[in-house]
């Protein structure tokens, strides 16, 4: 895992000057970080703790509004956060207005989209983007809608919390309580949820998708 995830102390996320910066443009603009949001950006040992199979590292890029296409112009922003190592995927922390967030997943790259740096320290930030001056012509927003974007979490923390015991599980850890009680939560046998098909469409898509035909059929199938 060492590869991926560095030495514990090495290095925090972000340097302080950057994280300060980003804390205040969060405050000035009335949202709110998720607990715990702040202090994982700033801890050297906390995010080398994550393993990660595919190089994803951890490192924070300054908050930009997101495009309306994505959130359907409620007026939220966007911090990106976690990256693949060969700029294949990111991960992004979206704040709305009424002080909830979430963590989507893309393999778009929003800041490059939109022609911007990732610079948090010293960048001022406007919600209207007022006075900056941007080559539209350099803009491509083809891929800035909500099909390009999925939901990797409900909450910053069940995010980390998926992608440390994924990333546990990709490296075939040695078992322990924790770990046993993330695979019982997620990953839950089809005649588990069976009952669920009629009413709830997720399920009607996992369970098709599993070519489940009932528990008989199952059990026919594994007696052949």
């Amino acid at each position: 895992m060492l590869p991926h995830n560095g030495i514990e102390g090495d290095r925090p996320v972000a340097p302080k000057a950057d994280v300060d910066a980003l804390v205040k443009q969060v405050s000035d603009l009335g949202l709110v970080l998720p607990t715990g949001f702040e202090a994982f950006m700033r801890s050297d040992r906390l995010h080398q703790r994550i393993p990660s199979a595919s190089a994803w590292y951890f490192r924070l890029s300054k908050l930009i509004k997101c495009p309306a296409a994505i959130d359907d112009d409620q007026g939220g922003y966007l911090i990106r956060f976690h990256f693949d190592q060969q700029s294949c995927a990111f991960a992004y922390l979206y704040l709305s207005k009424s002080g909830c967030h979430c963590v989507l997943v893309s393999t778009v790259d929003v800041p490059m989209c939109l022609n911007e740096d990732d610079e948090i320290n010293g960048e001022q930030l406007d919600g209207d983007n007022e006075g900056e001056d941007i080559d539209e012509e350099s803009i491509d927003t083809s891929e800035l809608t909500k099909e390009y974007f999925s939901l990797a979490g409900l909450s910053f923390e069940e995010y980390l919390v998926t992608v440390y015991f994924e990333g546990l599980l990709s490296f075939q850890a040695e078992s322990f309580e924790g770990l046993e009680d993330f695979v019982k939560h997620v990953y839950r046998s089809p005649r588990e949820v069976e009952h669920l098909r009629e009413t709830n469409e997720a399920i009607k898509v996992f369970l098709d998708a599993q070519k489940w035909k009932g528990v008989e059929h199952y059990r026919q199938l594994i007696s052949d």
